[in-house]
């Protein structure tokens, strides 16, 4: 996924600034929350699976802080994208064994 594609699709209402949840799981809930908010998701519980099944196979958590649990679903006609911050970081099974402050979903 290319740096331009996400700052087309990353709008400043799709930003949650503090995260809540205390693990991946709920982060994922949370995203899936802001994306519903934002762009109407037509079947969240499709949504959610994809991404819960995605995660499920192999972690997102990337290094240096960062995690981007996906999926796809042929209820999403376009790529949508959320970001939270969760500045104490959370656990995200990350390659480099760092807790996740940037999350994208």
């Amino acid at each position: 996924m290319s740096a331009n594609l996400i700052r087309t699709a990353l709008l400043p209402g799709h930003i949650k600034l503090r995260l809540e949840s205390e693990d991946k799981w709920g982060i994922i809930q949370e995203l899936l929350t802001v994306l519903e908010e934002t762009y109407g998701l037509s079947d969240r519980k499709a949504a959610e699976k994809a991404v819960c099944d995605r995660e499920k196979r192999m972690s997102t958590g990337l290094e240096h802080g960062i995690a981007i649990p996906h999926g796809k679903t042929d209820t999403v006609d376009r790529l949508i994208v959320a970001m939270g911050l969760k500045p104490e970081g959370v656990e995200f099974d990350s390659a480099d064994g760092e807790p996740a402050r940037i999350i994208l979903i």
